[in-house]
Parts: C-alpha cells; sequence; structure tokens
C-alpha cells in the first residue's frame, strides 16, 4: 500500500496490518466523503493539480495536471451516501474522484485546455515521444519535456467543444504514423500556418464491413475487410493513441490476422473490389457493420471458418435447443453436454465447432455469442447449479474490464451478488447447508475484486478479497 504519513507528509510504503499503527492516510480511488454541504475551494472548470493514483505502484505517486468538471460525484455502485469531492479530467484523459484534501488536489499554474483550433486546420503540437521506424518496425520513443525535437504538425480530425461534461477528448488528432487524442494548451499546441487548411470533414472513407486492400507490414499490397474504426491499442499505440481501421485480413501476413492502418490515406488503404470471403454457414459473401464474415478461431486456409457473426449466433442457438431436447431435465444442457462427453464436445456458444478452438476473447464472434448466452439464463436463474450462466457473467466483466468499462461491470456483479445472496439466504431459511454455494459466491467476489483493483479503489478491493478468502475456507480449517 502506498499511504502519506500525516505527521510529515511523506508517502511510504507499508502492508496493510501496520497502517493502523502508523498513523497514515491511504491514497486510492475509494470514496469516503458524505456531507455534500462542505464548502470547495476549486470551481467546475479551475485548472488543478491531482494525485494520480493510478501511478502507485508503478511510478510512484504524482501529481498531474487536470481540470476540474463536477463536484460531489458518484457512481451508481457506490453505496448509497457515499461521494467523491472532485471529478477531475486530467490531460491525459484519465478521470478522477478526487477527495477533498490537499493530499489529492491542489492549484495549478498550467495554462487551460483550448478549443479555439476548428477541424480541417493544421497545429503543432509538443508530444512525448517520437515515431522511430527502422529495421524491426515501428516504435514510439519517449524524449525529454524541453525538448525541441518534439513538436510534430498534425491535422484535426475532430474538436469536442464538451470534452470536460462528456469525458471525450478536445481534439483527435492526426500525426505521421498514427492518430492521437490530444488535450491542447498553450503550452503544447499553436496553430501552423506553413498548411492551408485541409476541409472541414473528419469522416473516415471507409466504413466497418467494407473491402480494402491494405499496405502490408512487408510493404506490398494485402486484401481485407474492415472490423474496426478508430482502434485503440495501447499496448502498440501508447495511451490516447488510435488508428483509424483495423483489418482483418483474408490471409495471415506474417502470423498476423488483423493489421492496423495508421492513416486514412491512398497510400496506406483504399477501396478493393474483391468481395468477402464466403461464411461457411449460408455459403453468402455479403459483408456489412450489421453482419460481418469474419474468422476468429484457429481454422486455416483461404475459406475454412470466415463466417457470417449473426449465422454463427443462430448456429449456437440451435445447437442449444437440441440438447435441450436430448436433455428435457438438465438446468445446464451445455455444461452437462460436456461432462457427459469428458469435455470433447465444443460448446457452440464458446468455440468454433471445427477447430473446436475458442473465439478470440473480446473479438467480435466472442462478444455476441457471448451475449446471447447470458440472454438464455434469467436473473433469477440459479447461479450455483448452472454453470454456464455464471461463467457468462464472469466472461461478459471481464470483456466489461478490457474495454475499460470497469462501472458497467461492477453493476452487474452488484445485481447478481444481490440475486445470489437472496437466494442463498432463502436455502438457509429452509435449514439448507449453504456452505457448498460458496465457490460460486468467491467467483464473483474475485472479479469484483479486479474491477476495484482497475479504479484503484483498493479499500473497497481488499474486503471483497477479504470476504472471498473467508468463504474459500471449507468446514475443516482448508482452503478449497
Amino acid at each position: 500500500w502506498a499511504i502519506r504519513l500525516e505527521s510529515t507528509g511523506e508517502v511510504v510504503k507499508a502492508k496493510i496490518a501496520n497502517i493502523e499503527m502508523l498513523g497514515a492516510q491511504i491514497l486510492d480511488g475509494t470514496p469516503t466523503e458524505r456531507d455534500t454541504s462542505i464548502s470547495l475551494d476549486f470551481s467546475v472548470g479551475d485548472r488543478v493539480e491531482c494525485l494520480n493514483y493510478h501511478t502507485i505502484g508503478v511510478s510512484g505517486p504524482k501529481f498531474e495536471a487536470g481540470t476540474v468538471a463536477k463536484h460531489w460525484h458518484r457512481e451508481e455502485s457506490w453505496p448509497r451516501g457515499l461521494y467523491a469531492a472532485y471529478l477531475v479530467q486530467l490531460d491525459n484523459g484519465v478521470r478522477l474522484h478526487c477527495k477533498n484534501s490537499e493530499s489529492y488536489i491542489r492549484n495549478s499554474e498550467m495554462p487551460p485546455v483550448t478549443i479555439q483550433f476548428k477541424v480541417g486546420g493544421y497545429v503543432m503540437c509538443k508530444l512525448g515521444d517520437v515515431l522511430v521506424i527502422d529495421g524491426k518496425g515501428r516504435k514510439f520513443v519517449k524524449v525529454e519535456s524541453d525538448s525541441d525535437t518534439n513538436w510534430e504538425v498534425g491535422l484535426i480530425l475532430e474538436a469536442n467543444s464538451d470534452w470536460l461534461e462528456t469525458g471525450k477528448y478536445p481534439y483527435l488528432i492526426e500525426f505521421h504514423g498514427r492518430c492521437l487524442k490530444f488535450w491542447g494548451t498553450a503550452a503544447n499546441m499553436k496553430e501552423c500556418t506553413a498548411l492551408p487548411v485541409r476541409g472541414k470533414s473528419s469522416k473516415l472513407r471507409f466504413k466497418i464491413g467494407q473491402r480494402v486492400d491494405c499496405c502490408s507490414l512487408g510493404g506490398g499490397w494485402v486484401k481485407g475487410t474492415i472490423v474496426d474504426t478508430m482502434y485503440e491499442d495501447a499496448s502498440i499505440l501508447g495511451p490516447n493513441g488510435v488508428h483509424p481501421y483495423q483489418i482483418q485480413l483474408d490471409t495471415p501476413e506474417q502470423g498476423q490476422s488483423h493489421i492496423m492502418a495508421p492513416a486514412d490515406s491512398d497510400g496506406c488503404i483504399r477501396k478493393s473490389t474483391t468481395p468477402c470471403p464466403e461464411c461457411f454457414i449460408c455459403c453468402d459473401t455479403e459483408c456489412d457493420e450489421d453482419n460481418l464474415i469474419v474468422r476468429e478461431c484457429a481454422c486455416k486456409g483461404d475459406k475454412d471458418g470466415f463466417v457470417h457473426v449473426q449465422c454463427l449466433v443462430r448456429l449456437a442457438k440451435t445447437k442449444f435447443k437440441d440438447l435441450q431436447k436430448k436433455y428435457p431435465d438438465e438446468d445446464d444442457p451445455l455444461h452437462h453436454n460436456s461432462v457427459e462427453t469428458n469435455y470433447d464436445r465444443a460448446n457452440p456458444f464458446e468455440q468454433c465447432l471445427t477447430c473446436k478452438a475458442n473465439f478470440s476473447f473480446g473479438g467480435h464472434c466472442h462478444v455476441a455469442l457471448l451475449k446471447e448466452c447470458i440472454s438464455i439464463y434469467s436473473e433469477e436463474d440459479d447461479l450455483d447449479s448452472c454453470q454456464t450462466a455464471l461463467k457468462s457473467i464472469i466472461k461478459w466483466c471481464n470483456v466489461l474490464i478490457q474495454e475499460g468499462k470497469f462501472e458497467d461491470a461492477k453493476v452487474l456483479l452488484f445485481q447478481k451478488l444481490r440475486v445470489f445472496r437472496r437466494f442463498v439466504r432463502d436455502a438457509e431459511n429452509d435449514g439448507i447447508d449453504t456452505r457448498f454455494f460458496n465457490d460460486t459466491l468467491v467467483e464473483l467476489l474475485n472479479c469484483l475484486a479486479c474491477a476495484h483493483e482497475k479504479t484503484k479503489m483498493l479499500v473497497w478491493m481488499k474486503s471483497t478479497l477479504d470476504e472471498a478468502l473467508s468463504l474459500s475456507v471449507n468446514t475443516e480449517g482448508f482452503i478449497t
């Protein structure tokens, strides 16, 4: 734990068991404030510096510049009566829940975020890294903040005047090799008069589902289908990096089934006249945003594995109905079928029925099938006897967490925990030993703890894990 000592203000690391002995304040995002009548020092729109508790344990606690977005903010998943005095939008896109304390928030002399520049205009921006292309590929190298080498020319694709209220970025700017969400101030953004304004449209030329030819990693042109626009991958692009297109290739290139187009230009991506690969279920090649043809399993070759997402969902529903007829007395025919066949048969809501591989986590097939599987089981279903329902909820929450939708994951988990706890309470009233239902509760609690960790609500994370650990001890005192 990172804590600040009240006596000296020093930030130190300490085990949780020693915190009370030290007399310290835990630095994290867990809300603790209740009295909303207290007068606050900073107004909405004020420039401030806030403790970015997301950096604690990575690079150490540090204050970063931001703008006050809201007073007395609360989320749906929080216990009734708890608030954060400030909701602050940092200049790097992170939104923080700040307590009314000098340990969390203080005045800033940084200039305000500006939205004076218009879509289609060129600007000079000071970036924290530069693009380097060598024999090993493309990479971004950090540069010193006071260096004159990190000013780059960019084209404004989007400008959002409501960025503070919505949490969206003020600008989306196209630089050489990438697009960036950008929080521009007088210190890091200025007009570029050397280049003319290039139109007012920020619309991309191609839509999801369209066929394109792309410049490949090897320099040639390859055929594929656009499966995502304004694609983000922090591991490749860094924080706030965006690529206009993600393309699924008809034939993998250098072991990659997907590539990204770093710019919406003819030198990078162009319209293709070649049709989509044929869907192996309906044998059609029509493809659009609402019904993509994708391959997200381990099938190989020019044709195997390509399928309409909606065709795959219909196939899974048909297989499920067949299992319901085969096992009419089973509440969970999918799980029962796997057990009966020693797990040799693929689950149509998780795996390709041809290659038996799981569909790519978070991909179009995985998400569509997961949504359909969840819809089969109502909120009141017995989660303990229905392993498919439980696993689907956990997997869906993991998808939400991966997408950064932490609050949505928490709301769903709390909802399911209430349902399951009501079931356990009713069972106890009927004289049923409920200790054997603990595994289900532990899985839900572990997933909730993960969501708390991602939002750095570490006090709640610990209490959730403590509950899960206490439930994991069986009647003989051993961990189950």
